[in-house]
């Protein structure tokens, strides 16, 4: 594409578009000399200008969010001296593309930019359209921006297209302004540039998924989403996953919706914020020679050079259980063929749309990773057919999340809401296992869906990876999810398997026999059959005792696995290889609950309190108990007759009679069946005498400087139900300040007493057998002065954002306060404080630099304190949260970009900052110096 001059930019040579007026180079608010070093045209938007330079030039690029200007540099001038050039030669030998990312974890991960293609979506193209020559509208579109004749190609994802572009050279922003001038043409529904990370293609697509933090309402989050201008919220609780919410962006741009996300990411009320992205998994195997048929990883006798019972022990497992049809595992994955005879089979789902039913796209000869990798749970045994898997049966239900890519290389594509809609679909098929033996960028959303489904009783395994370097894939990093590596027939690590800290298993991986595409078999290496071995073991766990909990079966399969490497776990192969056979071992079949006896209160206890808390101790496998009580030891008219999941019952109101014997027993109880305790009843007899002597603690008598709102304490008297507490100026307790009855063993006084004045105190313990005096009987005290008064917090207001990270706390006087006490705490039980300041005498306290954290919320509380007393802030305690937008140029946190951030830069290149670290990522380098000549002048948000 050759260069040319519009109608909009007179005298200027047009290249590439900011995708805002003043964005994508030096600042027009940058002094003139800096403007003439690299001058930014003054376009209006869409216009795409060149800088112009009335000198010698040579070319430079200058990278600002990716969006890339070409400006012209005088040769021989210089720049303010040595500084100017070192920025000049810098800015001229090291040219940059773009620096894209989206947000994991509320960290950046970056994302390359793929100049070939863009990406285009027609909400109403059918499913299955093929590809084929763009409407007269896109046809028209495409022509303006020089794309005669392209023909976009459909893509794995319904309505998504890619257009191929001319041969020419482009750079971020040639990309950047065709995606936003295709998108303003209205002639496709959405455009997003083609982006990659480690693994393949991603795109941006008009939906967003936005998870928030547990303590956000509905309607907290509703006003953020509205207040950012996100969209139209399509799903809150988005696939069951309560807190998430599916926004849909009325930008058409996907420069715009990532922007907007990594924007929303950083809210300190926001878990995280991603767009629904299009991208693409890679299936961890490799194949291998199909004529190699023993299955080594079940059985090892020593064949082909393997070490013998170097395997995981199937068939001594199998002597116990060969796995319950009941017991489904979801093979998350590009499908599975259904019409396979050696595979046991439960319905599957397609959550990609392009069918049902979790078969094939008949269309894609490529998707045949899934078939392989179900064998190895669930193909069938004794059949005459092929081989068998670990778990045979067990029952496979595939979940179809990716549709893999032609010409078979390895790689699929999904989007992301496909991939959590196939973990949330396990939990509610009743699957116990799932299995993702495939590898992908980390994902936040993902995340939150393994954990919610985690804790709704599903284990989940994933495939290390087949990178063979010291650290673990995605999503077998995910917090939720257990890593599995590959070993090879002799029990050393697969060369090819990823390994480092968060493995947890190893399985057999290499020279593997599995069920194949077509109804036939294939022998493969991977990681991606060592995960789905690790599966199917846990399925015989859960075929043997289905009342097992995930943490339950993690915790079996760590403790039975044949010990690899060093000794213990290591990060080579985790807790070991997987040994089906010792793991059930360890497993009793499910059944009604064991045996169990009952503890408190003691059978023939006397003197039991009138609502006495029922213990006793847990039955194995008992999922809930029944709990009876009667005064009839036939349990014949029972007042209390309850169920808990606890090893405990408070007997409720009303209260017991007194002097009375009542019997309880305990059912254990579970889907299996029901168990008595042992003895199978209890008996107790309630209170029969008055209440037990006890003492006065506090205030101590004679005490002095008491405050006006006292805490009185007292010790507990055996056998009483309550306390009555009398407060008088007269010791006679004519006429009391308080005359109160409590179940505690503590009260206030009510409301304050009077400053200065001698007040006695006195408590009888009390049950309907009778009353019991303190000792002693009365005590006295004298308070002293008043204590400070009311007061509030006023700055920063409670629950708010503020954009700086040394605010100024202030609140409003407290009448008589000698001094204040301020606490800040990023917990809001401030048990942890930050900053724990006595002796304050203002009504105002800087929070010193170093304290804070941006995308932080912090709580804080004022005391006022006198000689008399403290009082307490209204609230009691506030918060607010820290949000501040990284101020790009920004090299020396001024908030202010000038020739200072240049120099912040020269004095720390080449470290990792923060000072001198422009464009916040971490690095001290010449794209900061870009950075700031793009920002030039411009106000910090």
């Amino acid at each position: 594409m050759g260069w040319r001059t519009p109608a909009s930019c007179p005298g200027t040579l047009a290249r590439n578009t900011p995708l805002f007026p003043g964005e994508g180079g030096v600042s027009r608010h940058a002094p003139g000399w800096l403007r003439r070093l690299a001058r930014v045209p003054m376009c209006t938007p869409g216009a795409r200008c060149a800088p112009a330079w009335d000198g010698p030039v040579r070319r430079v690029e200058m990278a600002d969010r990716g969006r890339v200007v070409r400006g012209r540099t005088s040769v021989g001038r210089t720049w303010a001296g040595l500084a100017g050039a070192v920025v000049v030669g810098l800015i001229a030998g090291q040219a940059r593309a773009a620096d894209y990312f989206y947000t994991y974890a509320k960290r950046p991960l970056a994302l390359g930019l793929d100049a070939s293609r863009i990406a285009v979506f027609d909400a109403d193209a059918p499913i299955g359209a093929e590809r084929g020559a763009p409407d007269a509208a896109a046809t028209e579109a495409l022509r303006a921006r020089g794309l005669d004749g392209a023909e976009p190609e459909r893509l794995a994802v319904r309505g998504w297209a890619s257009v191929p572009l001319d041969g020419a050279a482009r750079d971020a922003g040639d990309i950047g302004a065709l995606t936003g001038g295709l998108a303003d043409s209205g002639a496709f529904d959405f455009v997003s540039p083609v982006f990659f990370d480690e693994v393949g293609p991603v795109i941006i697509t008009r939906d967003l998924l936005v998870g928030f933090y547990p303590d956000i309402t509905r309607a907290e989050a509703e006003r953020l989403i509205a207040d950012e201008g996100l969209g139209e919220i399509i799903d809150s609780g988005f696939q069951g996953q309560p807190g998430v919410y599916r926004v849909r962006s009325r930008s058409r741009n996907g420069i715009e919706v990532l922007d907007a996300s990594n924007r929303v990411s950083m809210r300190a009320e926001v878990r995280y914020a991603e767009p629904d992205m299009i991208m693409t998994t890679r299936h961890e195997f490799f194949p291998n020679d199909p004529s190699f048929g023993t299955q080594w990883g079940l059985h090892n006798t020593g064949q082909s050079g393997g070490t013998p019972d170097m395997d995981m022990n199937a068939p001594e497992a199998w002597d116990t259980t060969v796995g319950s049809s009941t017991v489904m595992v979801v093979v998350i994955d590009d499908g599975v063929d259904l019409a396979h005879p050696d595979l046991n089979l439960a319905p599957g789902m397609d959550f990609t749309g392009a069918g049902t039913g979790g078969g094939h796209d008949p269309n894609n000869a490529c998707d045949n990773h899934g078939t392989l990798v179900s064998g190895c749970i669930s193909a069938r045994i004794n059949n005459s057919l092929q081989g068998t898997g670990v778990a045979p049966g067990c029952r496979v239900a595939s979940a179809k999340f990716s549709t893999s890519n032609v010409p078979c290389d390895g790689s699929g594509t999904f989007q992301i809401s496909w991939m959590t809609g196939a973990i949330n679909w396990a939990a509610t098929i009743g699957a116990r296992v799932t299995n993702n033996s495939n590898g992908f960028g980390p994902n936040s959303s993902v995340d939150n869906a393994y954990t919610t489904t985690r804790n709704q009783g599903v284990v989940h395994f994933a495939s290390s990876g087949n990178g063979g370097t010291g650290s673990i894939g995605y999503p077998s990093s995910s917090p939720s999810v257990n890593a599995v590596g590959a070993i090879a027939r002799t029990g050393a690590r697969a060369s090819f398997s990823q390994f480092g800290p968060g493995l947890d298993f190893s399985a057999p991986g290499q020279s593997i026999f599995t069920t194949a595409r077509g109804g036939g078999t294939s022998t493969v290496n991977g990681t991606s059959f060592s995960s789905p071995y690790a599966a199917g073991v846990a399925a015989l766990l859960f075929s043997r005792n289905d009342l097992l909990s995930p943490a339950d079966v993690e915790s079996i399969l760590a403790s039975t696995a044949k010990d690899l490497g060093a000794g213990g776990f290591d990060t080579t192969f985790g807790h070991g290889l997987l040994d089906a056979a010792a793991a059930l071992a360890s497993v009793g079949p499910a059944g009604p609950p064991g045996a169990f006896t009952l503890a408190l209160p003691s059978d023939g206890a006397t003197n039991v309190s009138r609502l006495p808390t029922l213990e006793w101790i847990g039955a194995p496998a008992a999922q809930s108990y029944r709990i009876e009580l009667d005064d009839d030891p036939a349990f014949a008219s029972p007042m209390v007759d309850d169920e808990t999941p606890l090893l405990e019952l408070t007997v409720p109101e009303p209260a017991l009679a007194p002097n009375t014997v009542y019997f309880w027993r305990v059912t254990a109880m579970n889907n299996l069946g029901m168990t008595p305790s042992t003895p199978a009843s209890f008996s107790f007899r309630t209170i029969s005498d008055p209440p037990a002597s006890f003492n006065l603690t506090m205030p101590a008598d004679g005490a002095t400087g008491v405050g006006v709102t006292p805490l009185f304490t007292w010790s507990a008297a055996d056998r009483a139900e309550s306390y009555r507490l009398r407060i008088d100026d007269d010791p006679a307790f004519g006429s009391p300040h308080l005359d109160t009855v409590t179940p505690l063993t503590s009260s206030g006084a009510g409301s304050p007493l009077a400053p200065e004045t001698v007040y006695y105190w006195s408590v009888e313990a009390i049950n309907p057998i009778g009353t019991t005096a303190s000792t002693p009987s009365v005590r006295s005290f004298t308070t002293q002065g008043t204590p400070p008064g009311a007061f509030s917090l006023s700055a920063p207001g409670d629950a708010v954002n503020i954009a700086t990270l040394t605010p100024v706390l202030q609140w409003t006087a407290s009448l008589g306060a000698a001094s204040y006490r301020v606490v800040l705490d990023d917990s809001s039980g401030l048990s942890s404080p930050l900053l724990d300041q006595s002796g304050v005498t203002m009504t105002s306290l800087a929070v010193p630099p170093g304290l804070l954290q941006n995308s932080v919320r912090y709580f804080w509380s004022v005391t006022a304190i006198n000689p008399f007393g403290s009082a307490t802030s209204s609230p009691s305690t506030a918060s607010f949260g820290v949000l501040i937008v990284p101020c790009e140029g920004d090299a020396n946190d001024d908030r202010i970009v000038d020739f200072d951030d240049i120099t912040a830069i020269l004095s720390n290149w080449l470290t990792a900052g923060p000072s001198g670290d422009a464009n916040h990522d971490g690095a001290v380098n010449f794209n900061d110096i870009t950075r700031v000549l793009s920002k030039w002048g411009l106000p910090c948000p």
